[in-house]
Parts: structure tokens; C-alpha cells; sequence
């Protein structure tokens, strides 16, 4: 009976009539299409949930917090204390040894996620303090990996078994990352996985091809890194985690269309093309919210392309001038376009 609605005179429950009276309204909003069909569907099934179970919790989503003056404190004088620590540990490195050197890493390293765990375990303190401490661990991790291959493979192997070696570190170390973000689940714990699978699919690729002349497998490599932290970072905000979704999203719309640029500007043809399209493409898709992270990226690697394009293309018979204004009038044309489809979008 906590959850019934109550008349407020007579006190009887009149839990079906209310839900009734939400329903109606539901249908009224989605016939005016103030909310989509799976909006409405979403309202439907909630009303249905609550009232076949009315003692269930709603699912419980990952804990976000906003930057706050003791945060941005704590978080500056943190960066300030690491990075005195690397210029000490700078002076001293030539004259360490192996294993040296992977304990001055490895031991900070391991420091910072002690406390975190303690503070997290503990309750010692916000989430978010814990959660800044593994994120230091966390981004040290890939190094830490690193500077112990160092101590019993040999570092003069070749350049391709160097890669393999940073491919290992990077996998590594993207597997600690991934752990961490799954035990403390802050939004900010996204940012080193996100970087290290774009690090892990160019070594990968350099590795696989390091006999190769072109440097276009490593294009492609990460066009491939940035468009599955494209996907994961949907999947968050498909899982109602829209915070966790950031940094897959930024870092993978920026690292794939920088490769497909890069790929357009060594290969030409096909390739000029697709860095034209991918970025219109998705800046029409930033017309839906879930898509808003990929219009800025989209609106500077367009920029960037068309001016190259027009440039490489009609710099030469048109000259620079007729070229710049081309491209000007196509990205014109191209915004009305967008504006239209976001309008038809938004109605």
C-alpha cells in the first residue's frame, strides 16, 4: 500500500484511475508528436512495471558527480605533485637500471590504486577522490607493463618486435583500464581505455606491417579503434549512461576521421570522398542527442577536408581564391541541407 495513490477527502486508493489518466495523457502527447512512439512505449512499460511489481527498484545507474571547487583543488594539486614527480624521476632515469626504472613507475603506480581501494572500501571519503587516484593509476598502468618487458626482453630487437612489445603494453594495460572502470564506474575512469585501444590497434597494426612502405595501415587501424569507441560509447548511452559515453565518443569521432584524413591525404581518389561524406554524415546525425558529441568534430574535420580537397583538386587550374569560394558555397549549401533535415527532425 506504500505505493498506491490515495485520495486525498476519502483516502481510497485510486491507483488505476490515476494510471489511467497518465495513460491518456501519454497517448495525447504522442498523437502531437511531443514524444516519439518508443518514448511513449518507455512511459507505457513503466506505468505496467510499477503496477505489476510495486515493491521493484529502478535499475541502479553508475554514479556521475559534477566538477566542484574541492574537486578542481584536489584534482590540480594531484597534477602538480605528478608532475614533480616526473621531472625528478627525469634527471635520475638515464642512471637507472631496468628494474630501476620499473619501480619508480610500478611503486606510484600501485600507491594510488592502494588508496583508492582503501578509500573506496573504507568509505573514507566521495567516490569521485577514489575514483581520481585509480584514474592516475590507471594511465600509469600501459607504462608500468611496459618498463617490465623491459627487464627480460631485449629493447634492440627491431623495430617490429618493438611494436609488438608496445601492443602487449597497451592490451595490457587497456584490460587494467577496462577492470577499473568496472569497480569504481566513474565517467572520468572512460578517458585512458578509450586512448589505450586507439594506442593498441596502431601498434597492432604497425606490428603486423612493419615491413610495409606506406603508413596507411596504421590509418586504417585507428579509423577501425575510433569506430568501435564510436559503438561503445552508444552502448553507454543505450544503458542509460550517458556521462560514460563521453570519452568513447569525443576520442572515437576525433581518431577516426584524423585517420580517414590522413588516409585521404596519402591515398587521394575514393578516399577524398569518404572524408567529405563521413563528416556531413555525421553532423546529420547530430541532429538526434544521442549523436550531439559528434557535430563539433564532424563541423572541423569537414572544414579541414573541404579546404583540402578544394585545394589540392582546384588550387592549381582555378587558384586558391576560386577554390576557397567553391568549397565556402558547397559547405553553405550543406548547412541548409542540415538545417532542413534537423528541422524535419525536430517536427
Amino acid at each position: 500500500m506504500d505505493d498506491a495513490v490515495l485520495c486525498p477527502q476519502c483516502r481510497a486508493d485510486v491507483t488505476e484511475a490515476a494510471q489511467g489518466f497518465v495513460r491518456r495523457h501519454i497517448d495525447s502527447w504522442q498523437s502531437r508528436h511531443m514524444i516519439s512512439p518508443e518514448q511513449a512505449d518507455l512511459l507505457r512499460g513503466d506505468l505496467t512495471s510499477s503496477a505489476a511489481a510495486p515493491d521493484a527498484r529502478p535499475a541502479p545507474r553508475w554514479p556521475g558527480a559534477a566538477l566542484t571547487p574541492s574537486m578542481a583543488l584536489l584534482l590540480i594539486g594531484g597534477i602538480l605533485v605528478v608532475s614533480a614527480i616526473v621531472m625528478v624521476v627525469t634527471e635520475l632515469w638515464d642512471g637507472l637500471s631496468p628494474s630501476g626504472r620499473f619501480a619508480v613507475v610500478a611503486a606510484p603506480a600501485a600507491l594510488f590504486y592502494a588508496c583508492a581501494a582503501s578509500f573506496r572500501i573504507r568509505k573514507l571519503t566521495s567516490d569521485w577522490v577514489a575514483a581520481s587516484f585509480a584514474l592516475i593509476g590507471a594511465c600509469m598502468a600501459p607504462f608500468v607493463v611496459w618498463l617490465a618487458l623491459g627487464m627480460t626482453l631485449p629493447m634492440d630487437a627491431g623495430h617490429a618486435a618493438e611494436a609488438g612489445w608496445v601492443a602487449i603494453a597497451a592490451g595490457v594495460g587497456l584490460v587494467v583500464q577496462i577492470a577499473t572502470l568496472a569497480w569504481l564506474r566513474s565517467a572520468t575512469l572512460a578517458v585512458p581505455p578509450s586512448i589505450a585501444l586507439v594506442w593498441l590497434a596502431a601498434s597492432l597494426a604497425e606490428w603486423r606491417w612493419s615491413g610495409s612502405s606506406s603508413g596507411a595501415h596504421v590509418s586504417v587501424a585507428v579509423i577501425v579503434a575510433g569506430v568501435l569507441l564510436m559503438g561503445a560509447g552508444q552502448t553507454f548511452v543505450q544503458r542509460g549512461c550517458p556521462r560514460h559515453a563521453l570519452a568513447p565518443n569525443f576520442v572515437g569521432v576525433a581518431v577516426a576521421l584524423f585517420g580517414l584524413t590522413v588516409l585521404a591525404a596519402e591515398q587521394k581518389s575514393l578516399y577524398e570522398a569518404l572524408s567529405l561524406a563521413a563528416p556531413i554524415g555525421l553532423i546529420v546525425a547530430a541532429c538526434r542527442p544521442r549523436f550531439r558529441p559528434y557535430l563539433w568534430a564532424g563541423a572541423v574535420f569537414l572544414v579541414i577536408n573541404t579546404f583540402r580537397v578544394g585545394l589540392s583538386q582546384f588550387g592549381t587550374t582555378l587558384g586558391l581564391p576560386i577554390a576557397l569560394l567553391m568549397s565556402g558555397l558547397v559547405t553553405v549549401v550543406i548547412g541548409y541541407v542540415v538545417h532542413r533535415v534537423r528541422k524535419e527532425y525536430a517536427a
